[in-house]
């Protein structure tokens, strides 16, 4: 959506328009799901969560008729890995039901501090992909200022790679970002839902980002195997819940 040179009073249309488009999908979420419900089969603490199962279930929505067309997810890691895995499911439930090929997906390392080595080798991992990666999904769990996001995406941009950016919740409302990517992601919901839930979860995620490392995350020594399994049972729980959302 371009916004260079709009008056105030086409900002406040926008605005309006992302609000009530935002009302009308947490609307269908609740005539469809009944979340409090879905909240007592979680098995992990960190889907227990009224407002993180809201905002997925609404950026799955959102995502409704694009999930068939992604062929690679990319997760910024390390705290999107949970909702990058559920949607992953997602885009693979689309893709089986259509007879297509199942669409890979890649951890990658993003993090707010970034070591320079730890970018090149992000660069290098995207650019020895290139030619693979397809329509790309870009997954983070939060966007603030934008500047890790921002960060990833222009790599993706570089190399010619077509994408959208899907987080669980935004820090503030799309068009303040300007003319940082942020601005056109898809997003559960506006706040700090992303970031409460899933920052730092490293016992249920079982990772945690490799500042000098590489492009990828490493295990975390918080890892804690029970609460993987739970998250990952839990992300099965979900997509059969959200399947209704398509």
């Amino acid at each position: 959506m371009e916004i260079i040179g709009l008056k105030k009073i086409d900002k406040e249309v926008f605005e309006q328009a992302y609000k009530a488009r935002d009302e009308t999908i947490r609307e269908r979420v609740k005539n469809t799901l009944d979340i409090e419900n879905l909240k007592t089969k979680m098995k992990s603490e960190v889907f227990q969560d009224s407002d993180l199962l809201e905002s997925l279930a609404c950026l799955v929505a959102k995502l409704k008729n694009k999930l068939i067309n992604y062929d690679t997810v990319v997760s910024d890691e390390a705290s999107g890995r949970l909702v990058s895995r559920l949607l992953h499911e997602l885009v693979n439930v689309k893709k089986e039901q259509e007879g297509k090929e199942k669409a890979p997906i890649y951890f990658i390392a993003g993090g707010r501090s970034r070591h320079p080595k730890a970018e090149r080798d992000v660069n290098d991992f995207i650019s020895e992909k290139k030619n693979t990666l397809g329509r790309t999904l870009l997954v983070t769990e939060y966007i603030e200022t934008g500047s890790t996001i921002k960060f990833l995406a222009n790599i993706l941009k570089a190399h010619g790679i077509n994408f959208d950016i899907a987080t669980v919740s935004l820090g503030q409302e799309p068009l303040k970002y300007k003319m940082n990517p942020a601005r056109d992601a898809i997003y559960g919901s506006i706040g700090m839902t992303g970031a409460s839930s899933l920052y730092l979860k490293y016992k249920a995620t079982g990772v945690q980002r490799a500042e000098k490392r590489g492009p990828h995350p490493i295990r975390s020594e918080l890892r804690d195997p029970k609460d993987v399994k739970k998250s990952r049972e839990d992300i099965q729980t979900l997509a059969t819940a959200f399947s209704k959302l398509l």
